[in-house]
């Protein structure tokens, strides 16, 4: 945890990447605490689907993840573009609902 910290301080990773890791590496309360409070901002202003999608998928629920992906792609974020090559997301091509989630945006995997 120590390395993440010290990368977000400087800015060279994103909260999202962070609580994947988190997430991972065992840290599964710290990143339930992230999701909470990114859900609870999404009620008071704009706050993306997609970091979420990501720490639920570092905490390998799959199901959560393409919930918030879902979400994601209904609020046309556009990071979504990216995730066709993020190497984070390996482990869904074989999900029916992203692959939807691609074919919507015109990507193929």
């Amino acid at each position: 945890m120590e390395v993440l910290i010290y990368l977000l301080e400087r800015r060279l990773a994103s909260w999202s990447l962070a609580m994947s890791c988190a997430g991972m590496l065992g840290k599964g309360t710290e990143a339930r605490g992230v999701i909470d409070h990114m859900t609870e901002r999404r009620g008071q202003e704009y706050s993306p689907a997609l970091p979420i999608a990501r720490t639920w998928l570092g905490l390998g629920e799959v199901n959560a993840c393409l919930q918030w992906m879902e979400y994601a792609l209904e609020e046309r974020e556009a990071y979504l573009a990216h995730i066709s090559a993020f190497p984070g997301y390996d482990v869904l091509p074989r999900e029916a609902r992203f692959v939807t989630i691609l074919r919507s945006l015109g990507l193929k995997r």
